[in-house]
């Protein structure tokens, strides 16, 4: 089985992204072809050629991205219509997976972003898998997968390689840190808080309307 992994976040090899398509590579196992590309915020022909060219012998394709403004990233937009330009055939079984992880600690602001890739999935011809939507994306690397604040994360994603070796289609997975939530948003505040003051501003004027 050959499985393309494609990572669309900006921050690259520091990413969630690729920390949890790393994860399924090696869940996958050697016996399982399986190829990482990472996908810069300046698109890069050359990776989005490497991807087309894989394609034509490709089982899977797992797109792990940030949420960005409830969307994808511009730059795996761009991509993912060069990919869809140039696919060699319209009639394929490719299964596609995607993990889209968010700074809110509600998986569920992801759904949109979600369905955006599955039309997506639908012009190409590939077939629908299964979504991971991820909660709170940066505690994912908190603690290892399926420990400590990344249990739930952990047996999601043990779940999720099950699905790609089996090529099921299910219902959207929704995965949230296990950690309270009001101590996430305390969390936050403090951070922009910290932020503000870097930049020479104060807590009211972050409170400030337009």
């Amino acid at each position: 089985m050959k499985t393309l992994l494609i990572s669309g976040s900006p921050r690259m090899s520091k990413s969630t992204s690729v920390y949890l398509l790393n994860a399924i590579k090696d869940k996958l196992g050697e016996n399982n072809e399986t190829i990482l590309f990472e996908l810069s915020k300046n698109v890069d022909n050359k990776v989005t050629k490497k991807i087309v060219e894989n394609l034509s012998d490709t089982d899977n394709i797992v797109i792990a991205y940030p949420l960005y403004v409830d969307c994808l990233p511009s730059h795996l937009l761009s991509a993912l219509k060069y990919i869809e330009k140039n696919i060699k055939s319209r009639e394929n079984n490719m299964h596609v997976y995607q993990i889209v992880n968010n700074g809110f600690y509600d998986a569920q602001q992801n759904s949109i972003a979600i369905d955006i890739l599955w039309q997506w999935c639908r012009k190409c011809r590939m077939k629908k898998g299964v979504a991971l939507a991820v909660g709170a994306g940066e505690m994912a690397q908190q603690s290892p997968l399926g420990h400590g604040t990344s249990t739930n994360l952990g047996r999601a994603v043990d779940v999720l390689v099950q699905d790609i070796m089996n090529k099921n289609s299910k219902d959207t997975v929704y995965v949230e840190p296990n950690f309270p939530r009001f101590l996430y948003k305390m969390a936050a505040h403090m951070g922009w808080r910290k932020l503000a003051k870097a930049n020479g501003l104060k807590v009211s004027d972050i409170l400030k309307r337009l």
